[in-house]
């Protein structure tokens, strides 16, 4: 019995330690981005979405947030490409 209620304590330690641990992971990746947000100049902002940084006035905004327009699958693995604007589409 006792090796049963030392085992089940370990096993609640361990879970308890993964927890804290990705609580700090995921509070550090917060920081960082929140730093490199403060770090951009005031006509660039940062997708919401992906991280990308694009001038203000290419972003799409919407309630107070920005994002790229570049599709998440398009976005995925794939190296990113943005229209010229001139409507050729290269």
């Amino acid at each position: 019995m006792k090796m049963v209620l030392m085992l089940v304590g370990g096993c609640v330690l361990l879970a308890g330690l993964l927890i804290f641990m990705r609580y700090m992971a995921l509070k550090r990746a917060a920081k960082e981005q929140e730093e490199a947000a403060r770090a951009l100049p005031e006509d660039e902002v940062q997708c919401f979405s992906c991280g990308l940084v694009v001038p203000r006035e290419k972003a799409l905004e919407k309630k107070g947030r920005y994002f790229c327009g570049v599709k998440r699958n398009d976005r995925d693995g794939n190296p990113i490409q943005r229209a010229s604007g001139d409507g050729s589409g290269s």
